[in-house]
């Protein structure tokens, strides 16, 4: 009896080592961690096309509750500049847990220059860790389109007609006044109308005359 229940220890044993082994394999084979980086690009050109100097500044906004920014962040969005023509890589962003992560990236243009017309491009950032904490990264333009990489083109205006102004309003642009014509057609639309309910109000009582006569006989 002791013979078959070392026999069968020994069995239990030897099935349990390769199945101990595979799950500490598995376990040390997942990282705890996986880091992203972004790259962001800035073009700066005149009007005859050739490259301009000049400092912009751009913010990265976390779009969810969760994502992570790079060092030097301040609530949930990041700020950077970049001078002329030239890229900057923002990170690393360190994930630690397995999910979808979205962020907003655009060019902070609240003290435009006017002599430079601004890109007001603005790209959404979507960053997907799987279970294993592989990550994938998807960008998307403002309609919609995928694409590779994220590039600001400023142009530099010489004559001081970039967008940096103040944008002219819309007034006098919204309730359109009527024509005299227009007048005319409303005016003949209510006599039609008045003259159709009058008719009808003027049937109506012969209706019930006739009607009150036949009570009558």
């Amino acid at each position: 009896m002791t013979k078959k229940i070392r026999k069968w220890v020994l069995r239990f044993c030897a099935f349990l080592l390769p199945v101990t082994a595979f799950f500490s394999q598995t376990v040390s084979a997942a990282p705890s961690n996986v880091s992203v980086t972004l790259n962001v690009s800035q073009n700066i050109t005149t009007e005859d096309g050739t490259s301009a100097s000049g400092t912009f500044t751009y913010r990265i906004t976390a779009a969810t509750p969760d994502a992570v920014l790079p060092a030097g962040s301040f609530g949930d969005t990041y700020t950077f500049s970049m001078k002329g023509t030239d890229s900057e890589t923002i990170g690393p962003l360190e994930f630690t847990q397995p999910g979808t992560y979205s962020y907003e990236l655009v060019q902070v243009t609240d003290q435009k220059e006017k002599s430079y017309v601004y890109d007001m491009e603005m790209y959404r950032i979507t960053i997907y860790i799987d279970d294993e904490m592989h990550a994938n990264t998807v960008i998307r333009k403002s309609n919609g389109f995928k694409t590779q990489k994220m590039l600001f083109h400023n142009k530099a205006s010489s004559a001081g007609k970039g967008n940096g102004g103040k944008e002219k309003g819309n007034a006098g642009k919204g309730i359109k006044t009527p024509k005299t014509g227009d007048d005319t057609k409303a005016a003949l639309l209510l006599i039609a109308m008045g003259a159709a309910a009058f008719v009808a109000f003027i049937c109506a009582l012969c209706l019930r005359q006739q009607r009150h006569r036949k009570e009558k006989n």
